[in-house]
């Protein structure tokens, strides 16, 4: 090969690897660059996007803060989603879910029993019972997407008037959840000349129990005109109410948070009591004063003597609620005839022996006498497969198979026997209310 030769041979191989050099580069290092500038263009058109959504979402979510402060403690209005001491006892994430779900849920229900009664609704008509939230409130979401918020809906259904109504929704906006009423109704009852043979509610919005002649009982037959007349201004009252129970809302073991920063001040500002007062016919009705008056003293009947004839006849265990429960008998009235419904839904009378007691819903036992003067007011705070105790007046008292109300009234429970028991946190409280209590009295004084 001559000089020449080897010269043209060299640049030729200049030229390829130069050549071929650049249409590498430019395949796996230019055009790669290229790509990854576009992309990161395209992510940052979306990233601005996504902080202008944002920014947007601050500023209305700001508004309504400013509008209703009480908003801003959501997650802690809430029912909580999540119970932390389910957890510790071992429990899958769909068992603790599902069980959390049924505490709320009982604890919930037993909130809207315990309002409807101090409201002033009679005892017997009261009814709340677990529905299936409404479909339109369904969220749209993306498949396998998990929910924001869990809706728990609840039917109630009640008898009273306009001033039970306007006090219940009144009471109702107070409490520091986040819940509400979807729907209400109210309308006369259709039969005027009913009767009622069951446990009313008195005046004073506690519940009272009809006696027959030989005295009051827990489970009394008397049989009393009832209060569903036309004209005394009764009415049925069904609402639907439903609570948000929000995803990342606080854990507690409890449904009611301890404090909140904003109480409620939205709608508990509405004078509900006005619902009480307009008529559309007449307008707002003038205030009334009774006329004076002499009161006689009011008719009594012997405590022991009522209390004596209520006996526990029976205490088992119900293994579809995993609790104990307890059976009241009244000796001196016998059964409850009661109305209720056969299974194609025709009105009949049915008939209860027996009152049944437990540590849930229910946990109340109100012995009035014949003439609705309140001698027993007891709460159930312990039973099992021995004995049933309650609380009544600040002090504890037990109940064995075949033991009446009195004497067992006279005969509290000793610190050591509460101790046993594990009630000391009750004793500790029953005493805080007494301290209270004689505070208040010597302010007055």
């Amino acid at each position: 090969m001559t000089r020449r030769e080897r010269l043209m041979a060299i640049l030729l191989v200049v030229v390829v690897v130069v050549v071929g050099g650049g249409l590498l580069a430019h395949i796996f290092i230019v055009e790669p660059l290229n790509q990854i500038d576009e992309q990161l263009l395209v992510t940052q058109e979306k990233l601005s996007t996504a902080l202008a959504q944002q920014n947007q979402e601050e500023k209305i979510r700001a508004e309504i803060f400013s509008v209703n402060p009480r908003l801003s403690n959501w997650n802690k209005i809430s029912l909580p989603p999540k119970n932390p001491a389910l957890k510790k006892a071992g429990l899958s994430e769909k068992a603790q879910k599902e069980n959390h779900r049924h505490n709320m849920q009982v604890e919930y229900e037993r909130y809207l029993s315990n309002l409807m009664r101090t409201s002033g609704f009679r005892a017997d008509t009261i009814s709340v019972k677990v529905a299936q939230p409404d479909a339109k409130t369904k969220l749209d979401l993306p498949k396998n997407a998990e929910p924001p918020y869990e809706r728990l809906a609840f039917k109630v259904t009640a008898k009273g008037n306009k001033e039970t109504i306007a006090k219940m929704l009144t009471e109702f906006h107070k409490e520091p959840l986040l819940h509400q009423v979807r729907d209400i109704e109210i309308s006369v009852p259709n039969n005027p000349l009913a009767t009622s043979t069951s446990a009313s509610t008195s005046d004073s919005g506690e519940e009272a129990t009809p006696t027959g002649p030989r005295g009051g009982g827990a489970v009394g037959g008397g049989r009393r005109p009832a209060r569903d007349s036309g004209n005394d201004g009764t009415l049925n009252l069904a609402m639907t109410v439903e609570a948000l129970m929000v995803r990342d809302a606080e854990a507690r073991a409890t449904m009611k948070p301890e404090a909140v920063s904003y109480p409620p001040r939205v709608l508990s500002n509405r004078d509900f009591t006005m619902l009480a007062k307009r008529n559309m016919f007449t307008g707002i009705a003038p205030t009334y004063t009774p006329p004076t008056r002499t009161e006689t003293p009011r008719q009594t009947e012997n405590r022991a003597e009522v209390l004596r004839f209520v006996k526990l006849t029976m205490l088992y265990y119900d293994p579809n609620r995993d609790r104990w429960e307890g059976t009241l008998y009244d000796q001196a009235n016998g059964p409850v005839r009661i109305d209720g419904q056969d299974l194609e839904g025709n009105p009949v009378k049915k008939i209860r022996w027996e009152t049944t007691l437990n540590t849930r819903l229910r946990n109340e036992l109100k012995i009035p006498d014949r003439y609705g003067n309140l001698l027993l007011d007891a709460t159930v705070v312990h039973v099992d497969e021995q004995q049933l105790i309650l609380k009544a007046d600040k002090s504890f008292f037990r109940l064995r198979c075949g033991d009446t109300l009195y004497p067992a009234v006279e005969k509290p429970l000793s610190k050591a026997e509460l101790k046993e028991l594990g009630l000391e946190e009750e004793e500790e409280e029953a005493k805080a209310e007494e301290g209270a209590g004689n505070e208040e009295e010597d302010t007055e004084g």
